[in-house]
């Protein structure tokens, strides 16, 4: 999953084309990622923070929907990577009532299931309101690694059942932890209606720069979808305005009423923030005679960024032979190999070996010298969870890029002295 790239002070923005519901698009957005909330009794008329539940970490995340109207049930279907653990489920369903506050309880393969209300009875139009429920059903065991079904039954809002959507956080032991952001709720917007019910409150979500671009997923729960009507989704990097998305989520894929978005998103090394707004309007290029904009109920915006690795040790913990050679050996390389030769370089005239270009202080090749070797000796450690490979450490030496090098160095050495 790692995209490794050299750090640049310039980041590329690549456009953003079109994208339907209960899909993953092949385009991408070029994008950091930021948290300021609004949130409001837990998310009535804005998404916020999860309210009593914790989210797990994992290094990825799987969702899909299934529109419920006009039936009282359906099934979920998709399919979690083969090998991971599955760390938490966590099940949306929404929907318009006239009376009460919808149906906080249903079925899911014949279990009863009890959500909490996260978001609403929220004013949609007259007579009707709309309301989100929540339920983490991690421990029901319904969710496996491979293909799942989760069949979602007797849902009965009196009005229009607007769907269901599940969130599975999965762990691959072979990849780092995710970094994994969640907002949920009730956020209406319909162009024609007085705030706050004409538009969206935008979420941002905010972390720590990074000296690499890093790949991320942005997966949103839409509820009142219907076919045909014009929607935008409206996006900012380090709150720099981005080239709208026109159709963003102008048909429910899932069924009538519900749709599934993910948007595959490139964070670019430096950046710190992206922020998202559906938008119930026609983008000026949209040429949609007599057609009402689309009317949405948000239900989620979910964003998982890839880990980097959380480990890696400096120069001073390798050139320490003393107390370190059983790290060496099991890294797989010798004190005394050649620089140059392992590296594919010619730096050193004199030749240096590995530990002498641990030992040399100073700028420049000196101070790339030290960190390519502690870089490729925390790479090739099997107790070292790294952020690059041993090719990606050789084609930065290469590179001459020390700073890179330096910063997953940095990270925190698990390894302790040798016995």
């Amino acid at each position: 999953m790692r995209n490794i790239l050299k750090f640049t002070v310039l980041m590329t923005v690549l456009g953003l084309l079109a994208f339907g519901c209960s899909r993953t698009d092949e385009s991408q957005l070029t994008a950091p990622t930021s948290g300021i909330l609004k949130s409001a009794l837990n998310g009535n008329e804005t998404l916020g923070d999860p309210v009593g539940i914790t989210i797990a970490s994992g290094s990825g995340m799987v969702a899909a929907g299934k529109g419920l109207y006009p039936n009282f049930d359906g099934a979920i279907a998709f399919n979690v990577p083969a090998g991971v653990t599955v760390k938490q489920v966590i099940l949306y369903w929404a929907g318009q009532h006239k009376i009460a506050s919808g149906d906080g309880v249903i079925k899911v393969n014949g279990n009863t299931v009890n959500g909490s209300l996260i978001g609403g009875p929220n004013f949609f139009y007259t007579p009707y309101s709309s309301s989100t429920y929540r339920a983490d059903i991690t421990g029901l065991g319904l969710v496996v690694p491979g293909a799942n079904t989760l069949n979602v039954t007797e849902m009965a809002f009196d009005d229009k059942n607007g769907g269901a959507g599940v969130l599975v956080i999965y762990q691959d032991m072979a990849e780092p932890a995710a970094t994994i952001m969640l907002r949920d709720g009730n956020d209406l917007a319909f162009r024609d209606f007085p705030e706050p019910r004409k538009s969206c409150v935008p979420q941002e979500y905010t972390f720590s720069a990074a000296m690499v671009d890093r790949q991320a997923e942005m997966t949103f729960f839409f509820s009142s979808i219907s076919a045909g009507r014009p929607g935008i989704l409206r996006w900012w990097i380090d709150g720099v305005p981005q080239p709208d998305v026109c159709d963003a989520f102008s048909n429910p894929s899932d069924g009538a009423q519900w749709c599934t978005l993910t948007v595959p998103i490139v964070i670019p090394a430096g950046a710190t923030s992206v922020k998202f707004e559906p938008v119930s309007d026609a983008c000026a290029t949209t040429v949609y005679p007599g057609v009402l904009p689309q009317s949405l109920a948000w239900i989620t915006g979910a964003l998982v960024i890839e880990g980097v690795g959380g480990e890696g040790c400096t120069p001073g913990y390798w050139k320490n032979t003393r107390m370190h050679s059983c790290a060496w050996d099991q890294a797989g390389y010798s004190p005394n190999q050649d620089f140059d030769t392992v590296f594919g370089t010619n730096y050193f005239d004199p030749n240096r070996t590995l530990l002498t270009a641990l030992q040399t202080g100073g700028g420049g090749y000196d101070a790339l010298g030290r960190h390519a070797v502690a870089a490729l000796l925390s790479a090739s450690h099997s107790g070292v969870d790294y952020g690059l490979t041993v090719q990606q450490v050789i084609d930065a030496v290469k590179a001459g890029d020390k700073d890179l090098l330096e910063w997953y160095n940095e990270m925190g050495c698990p390894l302790g002295n040798c016995k």
